[in-house]
């Protein structure tokens, strides 16, 4: 059956989230978050903070992570979504912080980039909630133009949200606290 997102609650424990956490802030180089391919900054679009965990730069730390994640994923896929997309696996993942007192946020926005701004397309997107919701307020993530709403279960620490990179998706204002995540993508031909 064919679907806009699939959404599984809790998919990493509260255990796994506080060890990528440790492990991201300590390793990581964490700085202000671009925009697009030209990667330039624009607070009203964006305002959030990123690192980049490399698959074969942090295998020693995360190894475990890229594996279970791209287990999942051609799960869905092949269960849900049918994309055309590289069995290599997830080659990134970002490391994202959105702070409520700069109000993180990212406005609407897709994964994917024009045809021939990128070598092949980012195909799949994953999201995974790693901060405890009692820890931030706001932060929501949102689809949209889609028939289902999230579930409210993502807030859920350790949930995990698969989609196609072509829908629009935000996440609204961090209005206090500190809400991380992590965002990856699956890459494939060009879209048809």
């Amino acid at each position: 059956m064919y679907k806009n997102f699939i959404c599984e609650d809790e998919y990493l424990s509260k255990e796994d989230c506080k060890k990528v956490i440790s492990d991201a802030d300590s390793i990581l180089e964490i700085k202000e978050a671009g925009i697009g391919t030209l990667n330039t900054t624009d607070a009203v679009i964006r305002s959030s903070r990123i690192g980049w965990i490399n698959k074969l730069k942090h295998d020693e730390q995360f190894s475990w992570l890229f594996g279970r994640v791209d287990e999942y994923t051609k799960l869905c896929n092949s269960m849900h979504f049918d994309i055309d997309y590289n069995d290599t696996g997830c080659e990134a993942i970002q490391y994202t912080t959105y702070i409520g007192a700069d109000q993180g946020h990212y406005d609407y926005h897709m994964d994917h980039f024009m045809p021939g701004s990128w070598p092949d397309a980012r195909k799949l997107t994953f999201v995974i909630q790693l901060t405890d919701p009692e820890e931030y307020e706001g932060g929501e993530f949102s689809l949209r133009d889609c028939a289902d709403p999230i579930p409210e279960h993502f807030t859920k620490q350790g949930s995990l949200l698969i989609f196609p990179s072509i829908l629009y998706h935000a996440v609204l204002p961090v209005t206090s606290g500190t809400r991380k995540s992590l965002v990856g993508w699956y890459r494939g031909p060009t879209w048809r």
